[in-house]
C-alpha cells in the first residue's frame, strides 16, 4: 500500500497568537511583551511595594507631630528644645543647636498624663534635621516605665485624632 506524504503545499500553518502576558501578569498594557519581559515587569512591581510596606513598618510604634518643652542636659549645659515629633523610641527637635552625631545627652519630657514625674531618658543624636537646626534623636535603653508612658500618650492621641 502506498503511503500518502502530505506536502506543504496542501497545508496552511496557522500560528497561534503570542499571549499578551503584560496585561495578566501586571494589570497594564505593554507592547508586545515576552513572558520574561513581563516576569520582570512585575517582580519590579512587587519589590517596590514590598520596599514601601518596609519603610511604612520600620518602626515598632507611630511617630507623631507633637510640640511639647524638652530639656536636654550634655555637658553640664542645659537645653530648652521643643520637640517636633515623638515615638515609642526617639523624638526629634526643631530649631537651636545642634550636637554632633553620636552625642549622648540626658532628655526631661514632662508628659501631660497621669503622672506627676517628668520621663526621664537617655538619649543618642542619630541625625540632624534640615537647614533650620534640629535634630533626631534615639532612645538608649529606656525603662519599661518610660516606654509604657510614651506608648499610652501616643495611642491615645490618635485615638483623640481618629488614627488608630
Amino acid at each position: 500500500m502506498p503511503v500518502h506524504t502530505p506536502h506543504s503545499e496542501e497545508f496552511t500553518i496557522i500560528a497561534p497568537p503570542k499571549p499578551s502576558y503584560g496585561r495578566a501578569v501586571t494589570g497594564e498594557e505593554m507592547e508586545n511583551p515576552s513572558l520574561t519581559d513581563s516576569l520582570k515587569a512585575l517582580f519590579r512591581q512587587q519589590a517596590a511595594a514590598a520596599k514601601q510596606r518596609l519603610a511604612a513598618d520600620r518602626r515598632a510604634t507611630p511617630r507623631l507631630q507633637v510640640e511639647m518643652i524638652c530639656v536636654e542636659r550634655v555637658a553640664g549645659t542645659r537645653f530648652l528644645r521643643t520637640t517636633y515629633d515623638l515615638s515609642t523610641f526617639g523624638l526629634s527637635t526643631q530649631y537651636g543647636h545642634v550636637h554632633p552625631v553620636g552625642t549622648e545627652l540626658d532628655l526631661e519630657l514632662q508628659l501631660p498624663d497621669e503622672s506627676s514625674r517628668p520621663l526621664l531618658l537617655k538619649a543618642k543624636v542619630v541625625g540632624h534635621v534640615g537647614r533650620l537646626g534640629g535634630m533626631r534623636m534615639a532612645f538608649k535603653n529606656p525603662s519599661r516605665d518610660a516606654v509604657r508612658r510614651l506608648h499610652k500618650f501616643l495611642f491615645a492621641r490618635m485615638e483623640a485624632a481618629g488614627e488608630a
